[in-house]
């Protein structure tokens, strides 16, 4: 991205939650990073430090997308690996939003940290969803997905943000159909989709345009699993958010945004608003996939057809 440039803070003193699979501790992505690294687990059976995603090596790569030395978006930042039992389902995902907000409350890190996950359950009934033009959660998971809701309203009273994917199913369904991320519309959850180069959203990326918050790019280069320094590409959701989040760091551990976001009880809303005012619509709205907010940091503004300001009338200028 034309001026895109990252501030000297890289997220400083800031700690992001990544609550996924775990990651590969051997990494250089992940040894090399010069914040602290802490680790929590919800499984008695499982607290080994290693990524649980044995096929595809998911958490080490959002791992390095959030502050590894080469590919993170806060590379500063003081990282909490919050592991899950793999596959995450409804219990494990709530119960490690109950383990952060503790953690958060224990170490008083109100308004100082983010939460990354790239995890999400299947709530929406697709073909209810489909027959009657709304969303309709599936039978016997509204208690959950309240209940789910209930931790998240605790984290945001907390002034942490949390940030997490779309999902890859649009082939299947166009709409958001797991959750947190549907809570996207109802709460201050910040929804990522994937973009592609030029802008318009990716053919697997799910939400429509008032369901995602911002979008950014999906295919990355990101650290390699059970390997000390070898890389992978690959492409999702999953890996567009961890970038989100690790902007957001930058944010928060910022001179230049401390006054705007930093009141108290008003971090995360301030926080989404400010990302919905920095993005920039790149693929026009008049093209297949195109309308959607691009990500965007605001250090060292770029310049858009002569324009020093990413926005324009009618809301956004195209860059």
């Amino acid at each position: 991205m034309p001026g895109y440039l990252c501030p000297k803070s890289a997220g400083k003193g800031i700690t992001i939650y990544i609550i996924g699979p775990g990651t590969d501790p051997h990494h250089e992505e992940y040894t090399q990073s010069p914040g602290s690294k802490r680790w929590l687990y919800l499984s008695e059976n499982d607290k080994s430090e290693s990524d649980g995603d044995r096929r595809l090596g998911h958490g080490t790569c959002v791992q390095s997308l959030v502050n590894g030395p080469r590919f993170g978006a806060a590379k500063a930042a003081d990282i909490v690996i919050v592991k899950l039992p793999f596959p995450a389902n409804y219990i494990t995902i709530s119960s490690a939003f109950k383990l952060v907000a503790e953690d958060i409350e224990a170490r008083n890190l109100r308004g100082k940290a983010v939460i990354t996950m790239s995890e999400g359950y299947p709530g929406i009934d697709i073909y209810k969803s489909k027959s009657s033009g709304t969303q309709v959660i599936k039978q016997g998971l509204f208690g959950k997905v309240k209940e789910l809701r209930d931790y998240i309203l605790r984290l945001i009273s907390l002034d942490v943000p949390l940030v997490v994917s779309s999902g890859n199913n649009r082939q299947v369904y166009k709409h958001i159909d797991s959750f947190p991320a549907a809570l996207g519309e109802v709460i201050d959850v910040i929804t990522v989709g994937a973009m592609e180069p030029n802008g318009a959203r990716t053919q697997y990326s799910q939400g429509e345009i008032n369901e995602v918050t911002v979008l950014a790019v999906g295919q990355v280069e990101c650290a390699k699993k059970d390997s000390t320094s070898q890389t992978r590409q690959i492409y999702g959701t999953s890996f567009a958010a961890p970038r989100v989040a690790g902007m957001i760091a930058t944010w928060l551990g910022s001179e230049e945004y401390r006054e705007r976001l930093h009141v108290k009880g008003k971090v995360v809303a301030n926080v989404k608003n400010l990302l919905k005012e920095l993005a920039y619509i790149k693929m026009p709205a008049s093209k297949p996939d195109g309308g959607f907010l691009v990500a965007y940091n605001g250090f060292g503004k770029f310049t858009c057809r002569g324009y020093s300001d990413p926005k324009q009338a009618q809301g956004r200028k195209l860059c």
